[in-house]
């Protein structure tokens, strides 16, 4: 949703929040906070507390309203994990209300485009918060960007009986976006700005499946996020712990996995029941994510960094191949170098798997993504076009038996030719250039051109030295 005004306001609260001497974090949490407040917290509208009224009176009577409202909510903020304070001052505050107000009244001045986001009012204006945060602080926990979380739910197809985890759900981008895909495959209102559909946020089955889905985040800042992210979205119980991954025994077994671990990080300890001899994280992660799958119909989409894809470390080695051998590895989607600018410029692809073993050798998907719609720049500019649901498409009309074009970023490659490379699953490391046919001209045929060309160059010598006395007298 582009709108000038909203970004306007929102640089606006932004810049007096900041003067809190708040971090980016403490900052985006009392927008989050306010927002519920404003909202009436879980579905009371938000004139039971009449914030027209209040905002007309003296701005010192703000703080003692929301002090009230955090007081008389405390049970409840509590049944979620959450024990919000209120960190700004009194002219701050007065201000931030007051903008939300102006807000609103802007969103539903455009509530078309509103709709097209996906999002409820409050989760919209949470989500715009959201990107102000400077992800480059965070260790190893990269913002991925909303459209491809969109790709990797479409890739994934969750359906409404779905039982969906998040093992490193950060702010519920995951959850929110699968429960998005399937009320719009009941309900959809159109067609949103990178090409998917979007929900009806009328359809009275909006997010319902997803209180038998969960998240799980270790970072406490993340995990408040989520839970504010999906509570301003609509989603009345959100099932998100807040707990290590990869130290918990996995008691529960999922439908699906949807997940963006953190990447490159060394853990303190190993699993005595790991069976890999590592203390690196990705490599953990997949295990793990494996043993939380359904066995047979269990499917997994993650992303990798590209040193998952290649490293020939022993543990790297041999978690790619217990992926292939003990899973179906379906795909391999290479994304382009710089979709996590501004954060970071490295290169990660999208694992497709189902934690079901087939004997004999099988051909996998190999892909490459070469836009993502957006400049690959700082700016990250939208382009024209929408690439993510044509390759969507792809995924779904795969066929190992179509004879490949030349032109072709996609190509089956069979676990056999996989293992003689060390189960390494780079795309350019199996891409082979297309071939240009060269067009040569019969032997016989150039000789006769270099004697004509040596016949005109002996007759033009000759024309020279027909007026050399001419310039020698001269």
């Amino acid at each position: 949703m582009e709108n000038a005004k909203i970004d306007h306001i929102v640089r606006r609260i932004w810049d007096v929040i900041k003067k809190e001497e708040l971090s980016d974090f403490e900052a985006v949490e009392q927008i989050a906070c306010l927002l519920l407040i404003w909202e009436g917290f879980l579905g009371f509208r938000s004139e039971r507390y009449g914030w027209e009224e209040v905002l007309s009176q003296h701005p010192g009577i703000y703080q003692e309203k929301v002090r009230s409202i955090l007081d008389s909510w405390r049970d409840r903020f509590r049944f979620y994990g959450l024990h919000p304070e209120l960190k700004v001052s009194s002219p701050a505050l007065s201000f931030m209300l007051k903008s939300f107000m102006d807000l609103y009244r802007e969103m539903d001045s455009d509530r078309k485009e509103l709709d097209r986001t996906g999002f409820l009012p409050a989760g919209f204006i949470l989500n715009l918060f959201l990107h102000k945060i400077n992800w480059s602080y965070t260790k190893n926990e990269v913002w991925l960007p909303r459209h491809i979380i969109k790709l990797m739910v479409a890739l994934a197809d969750p359906q409404k009986k779905d039982r969906i985890l998040d093992p490193a759900c950060g702010t519920g981008g995951f959850l929110l976006t699968a429960g998005e895909h399937v009320v719009a495959r009941q309900h959809s209102g159109g067609i949103d700005e990178d090409g998917f559909p979007y929900p009806d946020i009328d359809g009275n089955v909006r997010y319902d499946f997803l209180s038998s889905s969960q998240g799980i985040e270790r970072s406490e800042k993340l995990y408040c996020l989520a839970v504010y992210n999906l509570l301003l979205n609509g989603v009345k119980t959100p099932l998100i712990s807040k707990d290590d991954f990869l130290a918990r025994m996995p008691l529960e077994k999922f439908d699906l996995v949807l997940a963006n671990p953190p990447f490159g990080l060394k853990v303190d300890f190993r699993r005595h029941d790991s069976r890999f001899n590592t203390h690196y994280s990705d490599v953990l992660f997949i295990e793990q994510i494996s043993e939380n799958l359904m066995t047979g119909e269990g499917r997994a989409v993650v992303i990798m960094p590209e040193n998952f894809l290649t490293n020939q470390s022993n543990s790297y080695v041999a978690c790619r191949e217990y992926l292939i051998r003990e899973h179906t590895l379906e795909a391999v989607v290479s994304l382009p170098s710089g979709i996590f600018r501004p954060h970071t410029n490295g290169k990660s692809a999208i694992l497709i798997f189902r934690r079901q073993s087939i004997e004999q050798p099988y051909p996998v998907w190999f892909a490459d993504l070469q836009s993502d719609g957006y400049s690959l720049d700082s700016n990250r500019r939208r382009m024209q076009g929408n690439p993510l649901p044509e390759m969507v498409k792809m995924f779904q009309e795969r066929n190992p038996s179509r004879e490949k074009d030349e032109d072709d970023t996609s190509f089956f490659v069979s676990s056999e030719e996989i293992e003689r490379n060390k189960w390494q699953l780079s795309y350019t490391l199996y891409r082979t250039e297309p071939y240009i046919k060269q067009h040569l001209r019969p032997p016989g045929q150039l000789m006769d051109e270099i004697l004509r060309l040596e016949q005109e160059i002996v007759e033009d010598l000759q024309k020279l030295r027909n007026i050399a006395p001419w310039i020698e007298s001269n």
